[in-house]
């Protein structure tokens, strides 16, 4: 993923419960408890196209939505997600591209791995892959939560 300085993406997400009618269900996601939270920093490996790479991310939650920040090759990039499920899903962008993430949340015994995907535009038209592998939890401050 080459990454520029970091910049501002804003985003428009459809909350669950806020679909067009067609789609609305009953049936919503429960909120994470807090032991199975993503929220820390994490370990990042991944390949863009025929490139491997390697980098650190943080993972901040707001409320019900998350704030991610990558540092890969001196670079940050950031974006905001919205976690369903085993899901996770991230809209990102920089002074280059912007993109999205979608990840798949494997629990492990302390924080959780996730494995997924990505794609950005400009870009080669084919998703590349990315792991994230919790490191340790984000510092607590009178702040958090």
């Amino acid at each position: 993923m080459r990454l520029a300085t970091t910049s501002w993406l804003f985003l428009v997400l459809i909350a669950p419960g806020m679909q067009p009618d067609a789609e609305k269900s009953d049936a919503r996601p429960a909120s994470p408890a807090p032991a199975d939270d993503i929220e820390g920093y994490y370990s990042c490996t991944g390949r863009d196209n025929d490139k491997n790479y390697t980098g650190l991310v943080e993972i901040k939650r707001f409320r019900k939505v998350y704030l991610v920040q990558w540092l890969i090759n001196g670079e940050t990039t950031v974006g905001v997600g919205i976690r369903q499920g085993d899901r996770f899903s991230v809209g990102w962008g920089n002074g280059k591209s912007r993109g999205t993430h979608q990840f798949r949340i494997e629990p492990m015994a302390q924080g959780a791995k996730l494995v997924g995907v990505w794609v950005s535009l400009p870009g080669s038209g084919e998703s590349n892959s990315e792991t994230l592998t919790f490191m340790r939890p984000l510092p607590t401050t009178k702040e958090s939560k």
